[in-house]
């Protein structure tokens, strides 16, 4: 019998949509697993809000960041539930949902590559507008080596994950510092580690709502370009081509942060210009340049 898979869903304030996120985890076809909700909302989530079913488990987290709850989460799971580190690890948001085959997709596309790190996979992207896909302005790769691709953008949604366990605790698990960007982060240091495995059919649904923490877009911007920030250091280290593109992107994604802090009024324009200056400092380009151009004579909202 295959070992259970470790469920990680982080939850803050949202019970209904988490009772409907570990919903669909329980109904995967042909899947051993346990279910971790890590709750670090401000009012704690009663497990009578949760499916009545012994694969469910509860504990409250206290780190008040993403990355923090989903690590709380695995470490119960490890620790309390299956007294060991977990074979495969994956993760729900509160607000996404799992098509029944997804656990078990993702399953066979590891074993199909077992030199692979983890497993992400196609993700359908629900809002009031409708369905979209939630790949469909990336060109790819999907699969592979994704370091760069993920310089460049994060392609992982990131309720499709799957990570084999020992790659999950080998590269330090996610950082509990940031209230964004930690996932790519995350899938980063899993990437330099060991290529991507790839799941075609669509088994995710990503919800869209007003609640979603990927609309804080000056906080995002930010801690994106922090995150790639972090392997400057680390150039010498890479393939020349891949120390060109981290050096590209971190410069647009630079610009990127200033334009969003300008937009969104609420950081003062002297402190957008120090921004500017140091993203001059760290890479000097025609991006940060404009960055520079732009903390200085783009409007800023009032």
């Amino acid at each position: 019998m295959a070992e259970p898979v470790l469920v990680a869903v982080p939850t803050c304030d949202r019970p209904a949509m988490a009772a409907e996120a570990v919903a669909s985890a329980l109904a995967q076809e042909g899947a051993d697993l346990v279910v971790v909700v890590a709750d670090d909302g401000r009012t704690p989530l009663s497990r009578a809000a949760l499916p009545g079913d012994a694969r469910v488990h509860l504990v409250r987290a206290t780190t008040r960041s993403p990355g923090g709850a989903r690590n709380a989460a695995v470490a119960h799971g490890e620790d309390a539930v299956l007294g060991g580190r977990a074979h495969l690890v994956a993760f729900l948001d509160d607000d996404d949902l799992w098509l029944p085959r997804h656990l078990a997709a993702s399953r066979a596309a590891l074993e199909a590559a077992p030199h692979a790190s983890f497993v992400h996979g196609a993700a359908t992207t629900r809002s009031a507008q409708g369905d979209a896909p939630y790949h469909a302005r990336d060109e790819g790769p999907l699969e592979g080596d994704l370091f760069a691709t993920l310089l460049r953008r994060d392609v992982v949604a990131t309720s499709s994950l799957v990570v084999r366990g020992d790659a999950f605790a080998g590269v330090g698990r996610f950082r509990e510092d940031l209230s964004h960007g930690e996932d790519l982060d995350l899938l980063l240091r899993l990437s330099a580690r060991g290529p991507a495995a790839f799941v075609a059919a669509t088994t995710v649904v990503h919800r869209e709502h007003g609640g979603n923490v990927s609309h804080a877009l000056a906080a995002k911007a930010t801690a994106q370009a922090d995150v790639l920030a972090s392997w400057l250091p680390r150039r010498p280290f890479l393939a020349p081509a891949v120390a060109r593109t981290l050096r590209r992107e971190l410069a647009r994604r630079r610009r990127r942060q200033v334009r969003r802090l300008l937009a969104e009024g609420a950081v003062p324009r002297a402190q957008v210009r120090a921004v500017a200056a140091q993203a001059w400092r760290e890479v000097r380009s025609l991006d940060t340049l404009r960055a520079r151009l732009d903390a200085w004579l783009r409007p800023r909202a009032r």
